[in-house]
């Protein structure tokens, strides 16, 4: 919960019950997974069960998925900030001299 708090930026340890015992820490591990589904991080055949059990593929699959979901998010972010300037900038080469040919 920790790491996607500070990789999203939003506040998600309100919602975190620290406990030894299996079912809240199966509960937190399902929270942190619906934070991802929600976010459109792809996951497929991850469940808070096999994650609480350390089940080592799973766990490695989970951490890549967050990566590479941050990563992208992060790379088309400034992608979408840099791109609608240079576009609009004058004799910047855009659509509009690609339509004069």
């Amino acid at each position: 919960m920790a790491l996607l708090e500070v990789l999203s930026g939003r506040n998600l340890l309100h919602e975190y019950k620290s406990s030894s015992h299996r079912i809240f820490r199966l509960n937190n591990i399902a929270k942190a997974l619906k934070f991802l589904e929600d976010s459109n991080v792809k996951l497929v055949s991850i469940d808070a069960a096999e994650i609480a059990d350390g089940n080592p593929s799973l766990v490695l699959g989970l951490i890549w998925n967050i990566i590479l979901f941050f990563q992208i998010k992060e790379l088309t972010g400034n992608l979408s900030r840099n791109s609608p300037s240079s576009s609009l900038s004058p004799g910047s080469g855009g659509t509009d001299s690609d339509s004069s040919f």
